[in-house]
């Protein structure tokens, strides 16, 4: 599903998987404590990508990020990838696989243009995850657990972006941020590279360049 030089073929993917329909996130459109989502049609979003990148990142496009794709899933009767054999033990996913009507796993693909990004979050059912590049390079900011009780609001809320320092310092909403004493770790994932995500470590992630990914949620 990529080329030689690293960027993503739209056409095979266009051919192979322009009927699937995928959930797509409008990195600049809240929703809550989340962005904006809606379901999209493969063939659409390349040729939404493909429009965006000619445009030279366009401030006047929506940035949207093609996300939690059910690809493997939804397409048993193609190879998509091998987990490694250091994720190999994974009762979420066999659990899924043996419960045929359930209709769900944890296992996806994401892809989009330079600039999208994923709010901080943990991973669901206090799971732990791993997440490979294929194409592209992604920044992560890591929080170990209880760290992110300084990120909540005086309502219990986490903060939606973590850059926002300005909302941050506001004392009253977040009577509980130090930043002297909040510890974060920083990793930028190159092309080709997995990021290990230990169960109830929050996070934020940003795609300094167009990315290709696939990302298992286990337990």
């Amino acid at each position: 599903m990529w080329q030689a030089d690293n960027a993503p073929n739209f056409e095979y993917i266009k051919r192979v998987f322009g009927s699937c329909i995928a959930p797509v996130a409008d990195c600049t459109a809240k929703y809550y404590n989340s962005q904006l989502k809606d379901d999209m049609a493969l063939a659409d979003y390349v040729d939404y990508w493909i429009t965006y990148r000619d445009l030279s990142d366009p401030k006047n496009m929506p940035l949207l990020y093609l996300k939690d794709w059910h690809c493997v899933k939804n397409n048993p009767h193609i190879p998509i990838y091998n987990v490694p054999q250091y994720f190999a033990s994974d009762w979420l996913n066999e659990y899924y696989t043996e419960q045929e009507e359930l209709n769900d796993d944890y296992m996806f693909i994401y892809m989009g243009p330079k600039g999208t990004w994923t709010p901080f979050h943990a991973d669901v059912f206090s799971s732990y995850s791993w997440s490979a590049n294929i194409v592209g390079k992604k920044r992560w900011l890591l929080f170990a657990p209880g760290d992110e009780e300084s990120l909540r609001d005086k309502h219990g809320k986490l903060i939606y972006d973590i850059t926002t320092s300005n909302e941050l310092l506001n004392q009253t909403m977040y009577p509980n941020y130090d930043e002297d004493r909040l510890k974060r770790y920083e990793i930028i994932q190159q092309p080709g590279e997995i990021v290990f995500i230990p169960s109830g470590w929050h996070h934020q992630v940003w795609n300094l360049v167009l990315i290709f990914s696939t990302v298992s949620t286990r337990l």
